[in-house]
């Protein structure tokens, strides 16, 4: 989180569109309950996590994206940790932020494992919501 404190207040922007992995913890033996996300199911949308609180109105607008293009989301389980999007959500008096992430197993290891099917719908997702933003779309 250090190379996005200073670029948070360098840059001035409309919406942060925070994109990483995160950990999915979908492992034999731990009860899905227990898990962050799980693999297979999609790209996982943040809605609050230890230092950030995300808009409910980028968040709904990322949401039907997901639903018009058929793309699978979840959403990430537990609120705990934190991301580059923190800088942002505090600079300039509050950039606002929107947090998703490709389930990872493994993470901060130096081999992660992501369903290519998350991936792909990653970055699908992302063309897709930059696209509509860019329209004018999401109000």
């Amino acid at each position: 989180m250090r190379g996005s404190k200073i670029s948070a207040y360098q840059i001035h922007a409309d919406l942060v569109l925070n994109l990483e992995g995160t950990v999915c913890a979908d492992t034999m033996g731990i009860d899905e309950h227990q898990t962050v996300n799980v693999q297979g199911k999609g790209p996982s949308i943040s809605i609050i996590d230890r230092t950030s609180v995300y808009l409910r109105k980028y968040i709904d607008a990322m949401i039907q994206v997901a639903e018009k293009n058929n793309i699978p989301l979840q959403y990430r389980r537990t609120q705990g940790g934190g991301t580059d999007a923190a800088n942002y959500h505090e600079a300039h008096g509050g950039t606002p932020v929107i947090g998703l992430a490709v389930p990872c197993r493994y993470i901060h290891s130096p081999v992660s494992v992501v369903d290519k099917r998350d991936l792909d719908g990653f970055v699908e997702l992302v063309k897709k919501f930059v696209f509509a933003y860019g329209e004018g779309g999401i109000n």
